[in-house]
């Protein structure tokens, strides 16, 4: 009797870890796929810095057809960074949960 109560715990304690590993396995999958977003964003984040310093160093023009081009210009590309930031937040949050 003693030895079945034993061996019925044993098989509790192994099914309990088989279980504990697939959720340590599934949270490792999850936390390589967030390093792999956060990888791609800071290089997006990097190109974006290389392109500002760069354009910080072209001057201004002087013609107002020109500057209100280039503020057009600015408002898509400030529009599309914000909306790309936002799903890959966004992304992250969710599968943290």
């Amino acid at each position: 009797m003693m030895m079945m109560i034993m061996m019925m715990m044993v098989i509790q304690v192994v099914s309990r870890a088989r279980q504990r590993a697939v959720k340590l396995q599934d949270s490792l999958r999850l936390v390589r796929q967030n390093a792999a977003h956060v990888d791609e964003l800071t290089d997006w984040l990097s190109d974006c810095h290389t392109l500002l310093t760069a354009k910080d160093k072209d001057s201004i023009p002087e013609d107002l057809t020109v500057v209100n081009a280039l503020l057009n210009e600015h408002a898509v590309r400030y529009a599309r960074s914000a909306d790309y930031t936002a799903c890959v937040v966004m992304y992250i949050m969710m599968s943290t949960r």
